[in-house]
C-alpha cells in the first residue's frame, strides 16, 4: 500500500515565490534521525565539493529539526545552510531548485522523495531512497548511488534548467496518479473490504492521514 501525499498543501500552484538563481538544493527531514544525519553528512564531505567547485554560487540547505551537532557543523562548509525547522515545509521546498535524498540507509518509503516530487521538484535519489517507489529513473526523477555519480547528477540538473522543468512536472503528475491520498485509501478500501464486509464491499472508509517523518 502506497504512501500518500496531501496534495493540497503539497501543491506548487498555492506558492507565488520569485524565480531563484536555479542554484539551490535542498535535503528535508527529521534531523535527530540517524539515517538522515548519515546521509547529509555523506553528502556533504563527498558530494558537495565536487558540486561547489564546479558552481560557486550553488547552496544546500537542509531543513528540518531538531538538528544534531554533527549537523550543525556542516554551516561552516561554504555553500552549506542548515535552516532547522521551518513553518512550512512545503513553502521551503517550493523555494528550491533540486532536492536531493542521497540516504546510504533507509526504511520503507521515502516521504522525503514524493514531498519534494509533489512540488514539482527533481529529485536525485539513491537506490536505497528510490526503493518501494515506482517513479521511472531518468523521466520522472534521477538516481544515483556514490559521490561522483549523485555529484555529476545534480550538476546535470543545476546546468539545465529545462530539464529540471521537465522532470518536476513528470514528478507532480506520477505522484498525482499514484499517491495521493485517495488513491492510498482505495488500495486499503480494496485490502481490508472482505475482512469486514461479508460481501467484500465498503461502504465508507476513515483513515486518519498521520504519515510519521521520515
Amino acid at each position: 500500500m502506497p504512501n500518500g501525499v496531501d496534495l493540497t498543501k503539497f501543491d506548487p500552484a498555492r506558492y507565488d515565490i520569485p524565480p531563484g538563481t536555479g542554484m539551490q538544493v535542498i535535503f528535508t527531514g527529521a534531523m535527530d534521525y540517524a539515517p538522515n544525519v548519515e546521509a547529509v553528512c555523506w553528502f556533504a564531505a563527498n558530494v558537495w565539493p565536487s558540486i561547489a567547485a564546479r558552481n560557486p554560487h550553488a547552496r544546500f540547505k537542509i531543513a528540518g529539526g531538531p538538528e544534531q551537532s554533527d549537523v550543525r557543523r556542516l554551516e561552516s562548509i561554504t555553500g552549506i545552510d542548515v535552516l532547522g525547522y521551518v513553518d512550512d515545509m512545503a513553502a521551503t521546498i517550493a523555494g528550491a531548485d533540486i532536492v536531493v535524498a542521497p540516504l546510504l540507509t533507509a526504511r520503507g518509503i521515502q516521504n522525503k522523495v514524493l514531498e519534494g516530487m509533489a512540488m514539482a521538484k527533481p529529485v536525485v535519489a539513491t537506490s536505497a531512497a528510490h526503493e518501494g517507489i515506482a517513479a521511472k529513473a531518468g523521466a520522472q526523477l534521477l538516481v544515483a548511488d556514490g559521490a561522483n555519480a549523485f555529484a555529476e547528477a545534480v550538476l546535470t540538473l543545476l546546468n539545465d534548467a529545462t530539464k529540471r522543468e521537465a522532470m518536476g512536472l513528470a514528478a507532480r503528475q506520477f505522484i498525482e496518479t499514484h499517491h495521493s491520498w485517495q488513491q492510498s485509501h482505495h488500495v486499503l478500501a480494496e485490502l481490508l473490504g472482505p475482512l469486514l464486509k461479508p460481501e467484500g464491499r465498503i461502504d465508507e472508509l476513515r483513515v486518519t492521514e498521520n504519515a510519521d517523518v521520515q
